[in-house]
């Protein structure tokens, strides 16, 4: 970013008691001070999916219209040159796999050779679990409970944003697994939980669902459900998004998941006011002559896209 300064100097005489006059001494400019600051886009991100999956008989037809969207999915996450990683785990809240990472290959992540067809496996997480459908308290174990280090270990990385979308045909029933934790109801819980989640990693920590449409539920080619009344108000608070599980094409959906939890800088501080016309900026070379705006307090480029990682 480069960008000119240009001072000037003006006299005022007072002469005599009664008759004041003004006189502006000829302008002394100096030599114009042009100033470059170079600014580096940060590296990808890490970002970590933990999929909950309602694995009771009524999800057959849904689960098969999640695993045709999976190749979506990945392509939205290559390309935003992420460094991501999914587990998946299923709704049971009360069997001894609860809250545990499914599959032989537990974690699939970025650059995997077939991390398409690892998570098409994963997603068709099966139909014979049983109620209640606990989706909080499932992913509530599987992010808290030491008892699951072994089985989860590497998931969670230190400095990686986490994205938590649950996949269901009916709403949250684990208030009986808060209560006997002696925690608060659930979707209080999940987010004090990612809230501690953000301010750890000092990256977000995001909660969407696909459930049932509110307020009555839903009808479609991709199934039947429920209203997901306490998922949707966890996704309004916790910044994420909520869509239908009853859709057959859910393709749009996955990618926008994919990018919600990236957190690209758009704003770069400089060290000091420039001539506002007087700035030009480049990105790798190449001028840029709009997509940005100049914030004059404190003074910085914001642009109206994040740049590249890198860039």
């Amino acid at each position: 970013m480069k960008y000119g300064r240009r001072t000037f100097w003006f006299g005022l005489v007072v002469v005599g008691c009664s008759d004041i006059s003004f006189r502006q001494k000829d302008d002394t400019a100096t030599q114009a001070v042009v100033v470059e600051e170079v600014m580096v886009q940060e590296t990808a991100p890490a970002l970590d999916m933990l999929w909950v999956i309602d694995n009771t008989a009524s999800m057959e037809e849904e689960q098969i219209a999640l695993q045709s969207s999976v190749a979506d999915l990945v392509d939205a996450l290559e390309e935003s040159q992420v460094s991501w990683q999914l587990g998946v785990i299923s709704t049971d809240v009360t069997t001894e796999s609860a809250g545990v990472l499914q599959g032989e290959t537990w974690i699939i992540t970025s650059g995997s050779s077939d991390s398409v067809g690892q998570i098409e496996t994963l997603f068709e997480i099966g139909t014979d679990g049983t109620a209640p459908e606990g989706g909080l308290g499932a992913a509530y174990l599987a992010l808290t409970d030491p008892l699951q280090s072994d089985e989860n270990r590497g998931f969670r990385r230190a400095n990686a944003a986490l994205h938590v979308i649950v996949f269901s045909d009916d709403d949250d029933a684990s208030d009986e697994f808060f209560s006997d934790a002696s925690l608060a109801l659930p979707a209080e819980s999940m987010l004090a939980l990612l809230e501690d989640a953000a301010d750890t990693s000092g990256q977000p920590a995001v909660f969407s669902a696909i459930v049932g449409d509110l307020p009555s539920g839903c009808v479609g080619d991709g199934g039947t459900a429920l209203p997901g009344t306490v998922y949707a108000e966890v996704a309004e608070s916790a910044g994420g998004t909520i869509g239908s599980v009853c859709e057959t094409d859910l393709s749009g959906l996955t990618q926008t998941l994919a990018e919600m939890a990236i957190n690209w800088p758009t704003l770069f501080e400089l060290q000091a006011e420039p001539v506002a016309s007087s700035i030009r900026i480049e990105i790798n070379g190449t001028r840029l002559d709009d997509g940005w705006t100049l914030q004059q307090s404190p003074p910085a480029i914001e642009f109206d896209e994040a740049p590249h990682p890198n860039t």
